[in-house]
């Protein structure tokens, strides 16, 4: 099944290098993360949306909270209600996880232990789930990977610009990898 992604035509060279490197590089690329999950969306993929999801909402609140412990002007006050909207956070995430995403077990438990531990083991422990999240997406990402190499090579061969390592890394995930040249010596031995 092969569905468009809108304006696909449109990624910039750059961004299409940083996206074929890691999955990593698209989560963290606000265009790359728009790109990967309207190429989910066209394919239906409606368990990897909800880990996309949880993965943005997860990633936010870190970084808020990331953000607000280096805020030394907030008051005592402000601290504790920020400490506590955190919290309420976390645990809609965590509830969030436990209904939407396929963590196991293991990690299930150790989000909720996390939820009554102070709010910096919160904090490492939701920022430890981010790279669990990403790896639950790492099957969609190597398709969404192949549609962007796609994209690489029809955008570099219109602009006449294929270096031979794009050319290589293009046909072996197209599938038209070149047979490797044989020696005149090993043709006769095979005789």
């Amino acid at each position: 099944m092969t569905a468009c992604i809108p304006c696909s035509s449109h990624i910039a060279p750059e961004d299409l290098d940083r996206w074929t490197d890691n999955i990593q590089n698209v989560l963290m690329a606000d265009q790359g993360r728009m790109r990967f999950k309207q190429f989910l969306e066209s394919r239906q993929l409606d368990e990897a949306l909800k880990t996309l999801e949880f993965w943005e909402r997860t990633n936010a609140c870190v970084h808020a909270y990331e953000r607000n412990c280096k805020n030394h002007h907030l008051t005592a006050h402000q601290k504790a209600d920020y400490e506590a909207s955190f919290r309420r956070e976390a645990k809609a995430l965590v509830d969030f996880a436990d209904e939407n995403i396929n963590f196991n077990i293991h990690q299930m438990s150790l989000l909720y232990a996390a939820l009554d531990k102070d709010a910096s083991d919160l904090h490492n422990t939701l920022a430890r789930t981010l790279t669990s999240a990403s790896h639950l997406l790492d099957n969609e990402y190597v398709v969404f990977r192949k549609y962007l190499l796609k994209q690489k090579l029809t955008l570099h061969k219109k602009h006449g610009k294929l270096s031979p390592t794009s050319a290589a890394a293009a046909a072996k995930q197209t599938h038209h990898t070149p047979p490797l040249p044989t020696s005149p010596g090993k043709e006769k031995a095979k005789k």
